[in-house]
C-alpha cells in the first residue's frame, strides 16, 4: 500500500496519502478493529485531511483477518445508567465521521475482510465500492444488544438491497457470507483473501487516475437524484453534463476518443 512521510498515524487509524490516492486504514487487529471514542474522532480528523487535500480517490482498510467487529461496547457495560448519554456522545462523533466520508468529492472504496459487523457494515455501505474477500462475513449484531443500528445503516442498507431484504437481514441476524453479500449488492466484488490487498489498491489507483471532475458530479447526481422526482433529475442530468463539458478533462477525452477511432479506421 501507498506510504509518505506525512502519514498520519493514531488511536488506532493510519492515514497514508500519496499523489492522488490515500489509504485510510485500521490499526486495532487484536481488538478486531472494534471502534472506541478516540478511533472514531480519528477517523474524523483523517477524513477532515482527506477532504483538505487535492485527494482523487480514498480507499479504506484494516490489519488483521477481520475488518471490524462494530462499535467496543466496554463503555456501555460501565457506564450503567449513563448509558444514555454515553452512548450520544460516540454516535455524535460517529455521525460527524460518516458525514464527512459520504460528503467527500472523490470516489471511496472500501475493502473489507473476516468480520465485518454493526458500525463496520455501515462504513462499507456508506462507500461506493466495496471489495471483500472471500472470508467476509457480515453480521447485523445490533440485535445481539436489544439496539438499532447507527452509522446511517437504516438509511444505507434499504437502498443497497432493497427494503424487504433490509428488513430481513436486521431482523434474522443470521451472518452472511461474502458469495451471498455479492447477490445482494453489499459488495461489488468477491476476490479470495490474498488478492484483496492487490486488487483494491489497483482499483483505488485507476480511480485516483480517472476524470475527477465526472466521478465528483456522478456520485452527486446519485445521491442527490434520490429525492427528486424523474423529470427533475433529467434536467439535473442535462445541467450537469455541459458543466463537464466545459472542463479540460472533457475536452482531453474527446479528443482522445476520436484519436483512437481513427487509428483503428486506419488499421481495418
Amino acid at each position: 500500500m501507498p506510504t509518505a512521510t506525512n502519514d498520519l498515524m493514531t488511536d488506532g487509524v493510519h492515514l497514508a496519502p500519496e499523489r492522488d490516492l490515500h489509504v485510510l486504514r485500521f490499526t486495532r487487529p487484536d481488538a478486531l478493529n472494534t471502534l472506541t471514542l478516540p478511533v472514531i474522532r480519528a477517523l474524523d480528523n483523517a477524513l477532515g485531511d482527506v477532504e483538505q487535500q487535492s485527494t482523487r480517490c480514498l480507499l479504506i482498510t484494516a490489519d488483521g483477518a477481520n475488518f471490524m467487529a462494530g462499535g467496543d461496547l466496554t463503555y456501555l457495560h460501565t457506564a450503567g445508567d449513563r448509558a444514555p448519554d454515553e452512548a450520544r456522545i460516540v454516535i455524535d462523533a460517529l455521525n460527524s465521521a460518516m458525514r464527512r466520508l459520504v460528503q467527500l468529492p472523490c470516489p471511496t472504496v472500501i475493502a473489507v475482510q473476516g468480520a465485518v459487523a454493526g458500525a463496520g457494515l455501515s462504513l462499507t455501505l456508506a462507500c461506493d465500492v466495496a471489495i471483500g474477500a472471500d472470508t467476509t462475513r457480515f453480521v447485523f449484531a445490533y440485535d445481539k444488544i436489544a439496539a438499532t443500528p447507527d452509522g446511517g445503516l437504516t438509511w444505507t442498507l434499504p437502498r443497497a438491497v432493497g427494503m424487504r431484504h433490509a428488513v430481513q437481514i436486521a431482523l434474522s441476524g443470521r451472518p452472511m457470507d461474502a458469495a451471498r453479500a455479492e447477490m445482494l449488492g453489499l459488495l461489488g466484488e468477491v476476490v479470495p483473501a490474498h488478492e484483496l490487498e492487490n486488487r483494491a489498491e489497483a482499483l483505488a489507483t485507476r480511480l485516483a487516475t480517472g476524470p475527477r471532475h465526472a466521478y465528483a458530479a456522478t456520485r452527486k447526481l446519485m445521491y442527490e437524484g434520490q429525492t427528486r422526482c424523474f423529470s427533475e433529475q433529467l434536467d439535473a442530468e442535462r445541467d450537469s453534463f455541459c458543466q463537464m463539458a466545459e472542463t479540460n478533462d472533457f475536452r482531453d477525452a474527446v479528443t482522445a476518443f476520436f484519436a483512437r477511432r481513427t487509428r483503428k479506421d486506419r488499421t481495418k
